[in-house]
């Protein structure tokens, strides 16, 4: 099968998105196979989306819920760097605290994020913390172990042909 050059690529992606926005519209038409009440039209999502982004909808716009959800994930997602990276860099230099801590770590490792959502809400609640929780327990294992990875990955020859900072 012979590539598509990029001008053609892109061709190729508007076009295959204007067929699949125009069967969603054919299959929804008001006598259509797909009724409005399972499947909203492209024109009523465009419609509703217009209203959203101008009049409130419980208490903000689109553009507030959009400020609100990504302060919850930027704050998640800092605070697991906050914790993860030096956790592993800690874990990386010194074995006691890998030993202390790598065991706990690789049995909360395994659980996906969406599965503590019950134990957060019994815990926190429901709210702006208990939400915050849930990003941090997904980001912080990538974090804590790509750290871990990076420290402990470095040839231990160029950690000693690092000058001292007392020697000169």
């Amino acid at each position: 099968m012979r590539r598509l050059a990029n001008g053609n690529l892109f061709i190729v992606s508007v076009v295959a998105c204007a067929a699949w926005i125009a069967a969603w519209a054919w299959i929804t038409r008001s006598n259509g196979p797909v009724s409005s009440l399972f499947l909203p039209s492209p024109g009523d999502v465009l419609d509703r989306f217009g209203r959203m982004w101008v009049k409130p909808y419980i208490g903000s716009t689109l553009l507030g819920h959009v400020f609100s959800s990504l302060s919850i994930v930027l704050a998640g997602w800092a605070l697991g760097g906050i914790v993860g990276v030096p956790l592993g860099i800690a874990m990386a230099w010194w074995p006691r605290v890998k030993w202390l801590v790598f065991p706990i770590f690789q049995l909360i490792r395994p659980v996906p994020p969406l599965a503590w959502i019950p134990l957060t809400l019994v815990w926190m609640g429901i709210g702006e913390p208990a939400r915050i929780f849930v990003v941090f327990i997904a980001a912080l294992v990538p974090w804590l172990m790509n750290s871990m990875q990076a420290v402990g990955s470095v040839d231990p020859l160029l950690i000693d042909a690092w000058p001292d900072a007392g020697r000169e």
